[in-house]
């Protein structure tokens, strides 16, 4: 099965390891570990059929948001920065994707 293909959530083996993925592009270790980049086409080995339930809170605290949306924008910076585009490319994409980052911070009326 090709990572892209695999539900948020679910736990599988590349390369010997097992992982959960966390985005359509990122999966943690079960171990420990830091999370890694996995190419959408990498063939990977299901350990899960589903994913596990999860409660969604009815409220999510302001600093967990502030938290997160941190923690993606850097994410997306070390994307950027490990995708090969050259120099103006990847510098137009991380301005875009700022901007956007933005927007919806204004909408969750969270810090910029």
């Amino acid at each position: 099965m090709k990572f892209a293909q695999l539900s948020i959530g679910l736990r599988f083996r590349y390369q010997e390891r097992e992982y959960i993925k966390t985005s359509p592009l990122m999966a943690e270790p079960v171990d420990e570990g830091t999370g890694r980049l996995i190419p959408r086409s990498a063939e990977v080995t299901p350990l899960d059929t589903q994913p596990p339930r999860v409660k969604i809170p009815k409220e999510i605290p302001v600093d967990a948001l502030n938290h997160a949306m941190g923690r993606l924008t850097s994410e997306i910076n070390d994307i950027i920065a490990d995708s090969g585009l050259d120099a103006q490319q990847a510098n137009r994409l991380a301005r875009d994707l700022q901007q956007a980052l933005n927007r919806a911070r204004q909408a969750l009326h969270l810090n910029p």
